[in-house]
């Protein structure tokens, strides 16, 4: 071999021994977890039999994308991972595998994110009041927060999961609830073994029911997952009692899947919420309500406000109305205002009339018609359109 050629063959193994001890920068890249918004989470002092939850210390959030291209539907899609649009079979395939010992007996539950973000500031690091949620209401044990007694004007619910178990569902009417929402499932693979006992039993009580889903969209496309939600409690009918079908996304609970985003880009988030959104609408004929924060909201989608036309159940911990939207509502149906009342599990308020929910149940007038509210912010809310708009 000619000294050229020596110098040559040398070059080359040198160049492939940088190139593959080089870090990929798409591997190097992490985004930090989201930190609660600020101006949507700090309760007002606590007064005479006021007794408020701690609040959540404000933390400017990660910037987020403040517009989300159109992309192709998620349940078309054949973008690999990373890319925009949907993250690969492959990729949701693992993180199914890699999530289904964490999800255990109970799962997640509405709100469990903010409920940490409140204790432990991290949505990922569980509260004292997961380990005994009973001891809670029985025992006020040290290190667990006080029941919150304040109730807000309008019609109030609860929403329960398998963390309650049995529920005295009469006890919670005694203390003014008329209207339930019920955890049903969660990713494909995990049902509410207490589902049943506890939609009937408050119905059985005269309430008014509904089921959600808990979702976790980097582990199955959202029609996978609306189908497996309306196959296992959550359908929806004209009835008067029935409230639309839930989607809970928000902050991801679960360390294996990464960040509060589930290490999804904005845009593969609003494909997942448009595919579950559509199924849904194609199955029951009603578009889901979508239960979320600002803070998850315009961080995770990017501030997307193509689901402006789907009702909102807001989560917001405070005794005070809350005022900070995320992107693409004009107000709300449901407020999540604490996740320790009376009874049993977090309590919502509709901002309306119970005749006004009813209406509502049944889907046929707009919500911002039939909310009579002393929030101003619900007037002019959108009345439901079908499928999601563009992002």
């Amino acid at each position: 071999m000619t000294p050229l050629r020596v110098r040559t063959a040398a070059a080359l193994v040198a160049l492939s021994a940088a190139i593959i001890l080089s870090p990929s920068p798409a591997l190097a890249q992490t985004q930090p977890p989201l930190a609660p918004s600020n101006g949507n989470q700090t309760a007002p002092p606590a007064g005479p039999g006021d007794a408020t939850q701690q609040a959540i210390t404000p933390v400017s959030p990660q910037p987020a994308v403040t517009s989300v291209p159109e992309a192709p539907s998620a349940s078309t899609s054949t973008d690999t991972e990373g890319a925009e649009g949907t993250l690969s079979d492959e990729q949701m395939l693992a993180n199914k595998r890699a999530v289904a010992s964490q999800i255990g007996s109970d799962g997640a539950s509405l709100g469990q994110g903010v409920l940490r973000l409140s204790r432990t500031g991290d949505p990922q690091v569980p509260a004292p009041e997961e380990e005994s949620p009973i001891a809670i209401k029985e025992e006020g044990g040290a290190g667990l927060a006080a029941v919150n007694y304040w109730k807000p004007s309008g019609v109030l619910g609860v929403d329960v999961s398998s963390h309650q178990g049995t529920v005295n569902w009469q006890a919670a009417w005694n203390e003014g609830a008329r209207f339930a929402y019920t955890k049903a499932t969660e990713s494909t693979n995990y049902r509410n073994p207490f589902f049943g006992e506890q939609y009937q039993g408050s119905t059985n009580v005269g309430m008014l029911r509904g089921a959600y889903h808990f979702a976790i969209p980097s582990v199955s496309s959202g029609a996978e997952q609306a189908n497996y939600f309306v196959n296992n409690g959550g359908g929806w009918s004209a009835d008067g009692k029935t409230l639309p079908p839930l989607l809970d996304v928000e902050y991801n609970p679960y360390s294996t899947l990464g960040n509060s985003c589930y290490n999804m880009s904005p845009v593969q988030m609003v494909n997942w919420i448009r595919d579950f959104s559509n199924t849904v609408l194609a199955r029951t004929g009603r578009v889901p309500m979508i239960y979320t924060t600002a803070d998850w909201w315009n961080t995770c989608t990017g501030r997307s406000t193509a689901f402006g036309n789907h009702p909102l159940h807001l989560a917001s911990y405070s005794n005070a109305a809350p005022t900070n939207m995320p992107a693409g509502w004009s107000g709300y149906e449901l407020w999540q205002y604490t996740s320790q009342g009376p009874v049993v599990g977090d309590w919502n308020q509709w901002p309306g009339t119970l005749s006004a929910l009813q209406v509502f149940a049944r889907n046929n007038q707009p919500a911002a018609s039939v909310a009579e509210s002393s929030i101003t912010s619900v007037a002019g809310r959108t009345p439901e359109l079908g499928a999601a708009t563009s992002a």
